[in-house]
């Protein structure tokens, strides 16, 4: 399954409630593969070991290997199979063209920057849209599907900043979304129920997630940045964790096993410190026509 690939103003509620989690987001870093053990002290239990490849967004692997590490630390074996974890930071364009190899389906990413990903079992990207590049190739992720965390999307403005959310009123620097879920996330805003004409400019505020706004500030910056929640509203990033289909008995189960740790235990509860809210259930798939209408949208800018 090789992959090699070209490289090529105030704060929201939500936000006031996450503010405190930015002390907490300074452990995070460049995240390598990071196996975690689960279970593997005593190896009379463990009839197979397995380790799960997790490719994550940036933005939530952090908090993905946190809860592995501590997930591990208790587990045991799983039908008899013993777990570890390994989850790598992959930004969702470049893990979107290694599976689009794998599939062998082709996807226009626009201007995206992609890296090369080593092999992985289990995705999760920063938008159930991503879904959307992989309609000619039915079958390909496994049919269970579950948002971990959503994240809401607004616009990033320095804090001596005064500028109301006002998306019509405001220059906006936003990105091929193609690749870019945020960008696509106003774009689909725009051309959603209440719609509005965006102003896009590259010098213009940056739209950011509100974690990737707490992982700046906890950064050594000049100023930081102040999330405002966006009028009107967008769609948030929701997080899907999509485990490819394909997957020998052993890798499920660890799939399976990690899955149900992600929604039924602690981890839930880890997500306001860096930003993100516990998703809903059952998570909605969006649209073709208004993301086609979205990247429309752009290309007529």
């Amino acid at each position: 399954m090789a992959r090699r690939h070209r490289r090529p103003a105030r704060l929201s509620p939500r936000a006031r409630r996450t503010w405190l989690g930015v002390a907490m987001l300074a452990v995070l870093g460049p995240i390598a593969g990071v196996a975690l053990g689960s279970a593997i002290d005593d190896v009379r239990d463990c009839q197979e070991s397995v380790t799960l490849r997790v490719a994550a967004e940036p933005a939530i692997a952090g908090v993905l290997t946190d809860h592995a590490m501590d997930w591990s630390a208790a587990g045991v074996p799983v039908d008899g199979v013993c777990i570890s974890v390994d989850v790598t930071a992959v930004d969702s364009a470049s893990a979107a063209a290694a599976l689009a190899d794998d599939a062998g389906i082709e996807l226009d990413l626009g201007d995206a920057d992609i890296s090369d990903v080593d092999p992985f079992d289990v995705w999760v990207p920063n938008s159930l849209t991503w879904l959307s590049s992989f309609a000619d190739a039915p079958g390909f992720f496994d049919e269970r599907i579950d948002s971990v965390a959503e994240a809401d999307v607004g616009i990033a403005v320095p804090e001596s900043a005064t500028v109301s959310g006002v998306l019509s009123e405001l220059p906006l620097a936003l990105n091929d979304p193609r690749h870019d879920a945020v960008s696509l996330a106003v774009l689909r805003g725009a051309v959603g129920v209440v719609p509005f004409t965006p102003v896009i400019d590259r010098d213009g505020y940056d739209v950011m997630s509100l974690p990737d706004v707490l992982t700046y500030n906890a950064g050594d910056v000049e100023e930081p940045l102040m999330f405002i929640e966006p009028a009107p509203p967008v769609p948030a990033l929701d997080y899907p964790m999509l485990v490819l289909a394909e997957l020998p008995s052993p890798s499920r189960v660890a799939a399976d096993a990690f899955r149900s740790s992600l929604l039924s235990d602690d981890f839930p509860q880890r997500l306001p410190e860096f930003g993100f809210a516990p998703a809903g259930p059952y998570p909605q798939l969006p649209d073709a026509e208004e993301i086609a209408a979205a990247i429309e949208l752009w290309d007529r800018r």
